[in-house]
C-alpha cells in the first residue's frame, strides 16, 4: 500500500499537529506537509503519488482563492477540497478533512462526497485509527 500523505494545513509543521504527524510516521506513513493551498497545489502539479490528502478548513487562503470565496479564510479548506475532488487526476486519492471547525454545512458536504471528516482535538491514537481504517476500507 502506498503510504504517502499530502497534508495541507497551516499548522502541519507546528507543535499543534506534531503528535498526529509522529503517529503517522511511526506507522510508516510518509507525510508531505504543506502550509498553504498554493504549496499543496504546486506539489500536485508534478506529484500525485499520494494515498490520501488531509485538508484543514480554516487557514490562510493563498493567492488563488478569493477572500469572498474563502469567507475570509474560514472556508479555505472547503474550496481546496472542492478543487481536489474536481481534479480527475486525483480520483484514486482519498480525501480527509481534519479541522476544528464544527459546522453542519461542512460535515454534510463531506458526507455527500464520501470524504472522511475528523474533528481536531481527538486523541492522536484515534486520529491514526481513523486514517488507517479509512485507507484499508478504501483498498477493498
Amino acid at each position: 500500500m502506498n503510504k504517502r500523505i499530502l497534508w495541507i494545513d497551516d499548522d502541519v509543521n507546528n507543535s499543534e499537529l506534531q503528535t498526529e504527524k509522529f503517529e503517522l510516521e511511526k506507522n510508516d506513513f510518509i507525510v508531505v506537509g504543506k502550509e498553504t493551498p498554493d504549496a499543496g497545489f504546486e506539489v500536485l502539479k508534478t506529484d500525485t503519488n499520494f494515498r490520501c490528502i488531509i485538508v484543514d478548513i480554516s487557514m490562510p487562503r493563498g493567492k488563488n482563492i478569493s477572500f469572498e470565496e474563502a469567507r475570509g479564510g474560514m472556508r479555505t479548506g472547503l474550496i481546496i477540497l472542492r478543487r481536489l475532488l474536481a481534479d480527475t487526476r486525483l480520483n484514486n486519492i482519498k480525501k480527509i478533512v481534519y479541522t476544528v471547525i464544527d459546522d453542519g454545512e461542512i460535515i454534510k458536504e463531506c458526507e455527500n462526497k464520501n470524504v472522511l471528516y475528523i474533528k481536531k482535538g481527538c486523541l492522536s491514537s484515534e486520529f491514526l485509527e481513523c486514517i488507517k481504517t479509512q485507507l484499508v476500507e478504501d483498498e477493498k
